[in-house]
């Protein structure tokens, strides 16, 4: 075979994977918007543009310095099978005041605060265009899992197993429990 035929083969392979790997299914983008408890914004993409339907949103939002310690992040779905969008916090600053929040409105996901004076808001966002509408948040791992509101983790879709993979209550632990204090409330909270 030829020399240069050889190198040619070599160079179009080359070619080749890199365009595939320059159309990778995720991209990013940043905006800024202005809001406030009253002016809820619309989150589009970097043209304008409503979210795409099939893909997941990692949504990460700072608010211009104030003083304040401020910053979320969110998980942003569609989800076909209830033609809903959902949103799922993972980290919040907080959820009063100017921190900043995610809302799904008429099943439009929109930006916000609780405060009623304008705040300029930078959105990092990244796409992964799975081309799937039913593909799940899981797809994140235990950021879609847990989520952190201030200084408190927790997690709402079931149950939390220490030592077992299949927990029977709220918390169930497999093993000892080493603690320094322990209160139990019965149903009438004492």
């Amino acid at each position: 075979m030829n020399k240069i035929l050889v190198y040619q083969i070599i160079f179009l392979l080359l070619f080749l994977v890199g365009i595939s790997n320059s159309m990778a299914q995720t991209s990013t983008f940043i905006k800024t918007v202005s809001v406030s408890a009253t002016a809820k914004v619309e989150l589009t993409d970097a043209g304008g543009q409503p979210l795409k339907v099939g893909g997941l949103y990692r949504v990460k939002l700072a608010v211009s310095p104030i003083g304040t310690r401020t910053g979320a992040e969110y998980l942003v779905w569609y989800d076909s099978p209830t033609t809903t969008w959902q949103i799922r916090a993972v980290a919040l600053a907080g959820s009063t005041s100017n921190h900043l929040l995610l809302i799904v409105e008429d099943n439009v996901v929109k930006v916000y605060t609780n405060h009623a004076n304008g705040y300029s808001v930078k959105a990092f966002v990244e796409f992964y265009d799975t081309g799937n509408g039913t593909v799940v948040p899981q797809f994140f791992g235990s950021s879609f899992q847990w989520q952190y509101n201030a200084a408190n983790l927790f997690y709402l879709d079931g149950n939390v197993g220490v030592g077992t993979e299949a927990p029977t209550g709220k918390l169930s632990v497999k093993g000892k429990i080493r603690a320094q204090e322990i209160k139990v409330a019965f149903n009438d909270g004492k």
